[in-house]
């Protein structure tokens, strides 16, 4: 880029009412190809649309994620989401098993007790506690 279209650019930009993450976006953008880009941007300034141009760079990870959900996904990525599901359904299945052995825990002491849980020392002090105050 030569020094007139830097000059030229530098003051576009002064002159122009940018926010400070579109002229971040602005000189981003010219870092990635200096000599193609500064023309395309000083276009932009000349247009008046630079702001758009600069929400398209900073929007520029939302556009990735909705092309990779556009594209097909590779057989990793396929076999990766089977394996997902399979451990969730593993893990719904588990957690299940879990709430069921309690519940069967629950329903044999309330069967052996009658209801009335017998308190070891240590839970009579604390509720004894927690009632006084």
């Amino acid at each position: 880029m030569s020094t007139a279209t830097d000059s030229s650019l530098h003051a576009s930009m002064r002159a122009s009412d940018l926010t400070p993450e579109e002229k971040m976006a602005v000189f981003e953008f010219l870092n990635r190809g200096q000599a193609v880009r500064a023309y395309e941007v000083q276009q932009h300034l000349n247009n008046g649309t630079l702001a758009e141009f600069g929400r398209g760079i900073l929007d520029e990870a939302e556009a990735k994620k909705k092309n990779s959900a556009a594209r097909a996904k590779s057989a990793i990525e396929l076999m990766a989401d089977a394996e997902r599901e399979k451990q969730a359904k593993k893990d719904e299945r588990k957690a299940a098993k879990e709430a069921k052995r309690l519940a069967r825990l629950e329903k044999e002491e309330f069967e052996r007790t009658g209801g009335q849980v017998k308190l070891s020392k240590k839970e009579r002090k604390a509720l004894a506690l927690e009632e006084e105050a």
